[in-house]
């Protein structure tokens, strides 16, 4: 006598083995046929990857796929793709994937880039659009914005030679700000914001690290042979954790002193947090400047390299800033309504460089068939970005550098549609961004010209923008010449003039 629970039990076993087979008989997006049991391993492209992605979507379309063991990583080759995955089904596919040493063994899975999608998550982007995602809140940015620009030239007026660490700096004077109102000095060692490079830099060495392909290693004892990165991973977490506790204690003893600017933290420090929200509030807090910095550093470099290369665009744009601001004082965000070409401008320098030619790779969290190819529950999904900017069906002469695509009546399709990330994931930041890099941007042209260095014939060597291989790209180390454009004094005059009306 087959009792109930035994039917119930054969029914579920049943419907089990027909699902499993259903997925079974729907193919995998195409891609290059694998080997057994290690499947696409050698496959996997090893540098340039927006490349070799991009070629793959030219053999294999749109959304192709290579599968490592029993993981199925997709490429997304086009905006279209992207928007109807990440943006249209985003309660599937807006996780993160694990990162057994960045993510757990470093404490980086607490903070927004690599957190997996959920309350913690949700909290914080709410958190971030309430001050950084409407227009409101960033134009009571505005006067901080201008006086970081500021302070850009006079850092390049100092020390011309150093802009692309001046870059980094200025990015962080924003990012730090942001997060803890703390103010940045313009050079020289500085505890908070030295801790916060240092994490950036040990998150970028941690990414190549074994655990984060073979997850199970985190688990072997610190004595195996092998296990050095173990060490490596504690020490690293150390250091994320004294950036988060030290930067939170600075906002604490300001606020006690009653001098605490408006900040991320100053607004909800204080507030009977649960422990659960406190921790959401200092990772949140810590990935504003780990998150930003590197991006927004990257694009400024961009910016001085893509200058130098195209020197007729850059008359161009100072032409345009000189004839509404006048050779009186310098541009400041007012005038960017009667700008359009520096607009355009920053809309191109996103677009033909990407800083994230990847993107931040995305995690599904349920199976799924999509154009009739079945995306199994944990594939890594990956955007790639660099091919969406070079997309010919989207961009006329896209290897070509030309602010005009956006201008006119039918501009081109705006990067902030892609390179800021897609659906759950996209980045919060995105205005505030756009609004300090525009200033940082218009600022400079009219303080500076970017010229080539000359070689020893005196013909002028145009520098290359090339990506220096990481998640986050900056370019690769190249030269070029800050002048100023005025006499010191004439710049320093302009500067406080400006410098009073904010």
């Amino acid at each position: 006598m087959v009792s109930a629970f035994e039917s119930l039990g054969f029914l579920a076993a049943l419907v089990l083995f027909l699902c499993y087979n259903r997925w079974r008989a729907i193919p995998k997006p195409p891609g290059p046929r694998g080997l057994p049991i290690i499947g696409n391993l050698f496959d996997v492209p090893k540098g340039k990857e927006w490349e070799a992605f991009s070629e793959m979507g030219r053999v294999y379309g749109p959304l192709s796929s290579l599968t490592v063991g029993p993981t199925t990583i997709v490429v997304v080759n086009s905006h279209k793709k992207a928007v109807e995955l990440l943006v249209q089904k985003s309660s599937i596919f807006s996780s993160r994937p694990f990162l057994g040493m960045t993510g757990e063994m470093m404490g980086h899975a607490r903070a927004a880039g690599l957190i997996p999608y959920g309350h913690e998550l949700r909290q914080m982007r709410k958190m971030y659009y309430q001050d950084f995602g409407t227009a409101s809140a960033v134009k009571s940015m505005w006067p901080q914005v201008q006086t970081l620009s500021h302070k850009l030239v006079t850092s390049l007026l100092e020390r011309p030679k150093d802009f692309l660490d001046i870059a980094f700096r200025h990015a962080g004077a924003l990012t730090i700000k942001a997060g803890y109102g703390y103010d940045l000095p313009s050079h020289g060692k500085d505890r908070l914001f030295d801790l916060g490079w240092e994490c950036v830099e040990s998150a970028n060495q941690s990414f190549n690290y074994w655990p984060n392909k073979l997850p199970f290693l985190r688990h072997i004892p610190d004595w195996f042979p092998g296990a050095h990165f173990k060490k490596q991973a504690k020490a690293w977490f150390r250091l994320h954790e004294d950036f988060v506790d030290e930067s939170l204690d600075y906002v604490r003893k300001e606020m006690a002193a009653g001098t605490a600017p408006e900040s991320y933290v100053s607004k909800r420090l204080g507030k009977n947090l649960s422990l659960q929200d406190y921790d959401i509030l200092r990772y949140g807090a810590s990935a504003i400047f780990i998150g930003g910095i590197e991006t927004t550093g990257a694009t400024l470099q961009a910016f001085f390299c893509l200058m130098t290369a195209y020197p007729e665009v850059q008359r161009r744009a100072q032409a345009e800033i000189l004839s509404v601001c006048g050779p009186d004082r310098l541009p400041t965000i007012e005038d960017r309504p009667s700008m359009p070409y520096t607009n355009a401008l920053l809309l191109e320098i996103f677009r033909f460089y990407p800083p994230t030619p990847c993107g931040v790779p995305h995690s599904s969290t349920a199976d799924d068939v999509h154009d009739g190819y079945y995306i199994p529950k944990g594939s890594i999904v990956i955007t790639n970005a660099w091919q969406m900017s070079r997309d010919e069906d989207v961009y006329r002469n896209p290897n070509k550098f030309d602010p005009t695509r956006f201008l006119g009546k039918n501009p081109e399709q705006s990067p902030h549609e892609w390179s800021f990330g897609f659906g759950r994931r996209g980045c919060s930041g995105l205005l505030l961004a756009d609004t300090f890099l525009w200033s940082s941007f218009t600022t400079c042209l009219a303080a500076f010209n970017m010229e080539p260095v000359r070689d020893q014939n005196g013909a002028p060597v145009y520098p290359e923008l090339e990506y220096k291989p990481a998640l986050i790209c900056p370019p690769k180390p190249f030269t070029c010449n800050i002048v100023p454009r005025l006499p010191r004094a004439q710049l320093d005059e302009l500067l406080l003039t400006t410098e009073s009306t904010l």
